[in-house]
């Protein structure tokens, strides 16, 4: 389960989370203007375009190199 307050993942079936539980956190959501959150949805946009793509590159370039040390 996630946990709303700090974002860790934990189970429920063990207890409540146990970030939580051990530390007073008061988490406050922030509010964000449009401005700032145009600006995260857009920074997040590029990290997908740029990242997802040079991932598959190294699992390429991975596979190649693995096919010239075999021959």
């Amino acid at each position: 389960m996630f946990c709303k307050k700090c974002g860790t993942l934990y189970n429920p079936k063990e207890g409540p989370c146990p970030k939580c539980s051990t530390a007073d956190i008061k988490y406050e959501p922030k509010e964000m203007s449009e401005e700032e959150a145009a600006h995260l949805r857009k920074k997040s946009w590029i990290q997908l375009l740029i990242g997802i793509p040079a991932f598959i590159g190294f699992i390429y370039l991975t596979i190649y190199l693995m096919d010239l040390i075999k021959s």
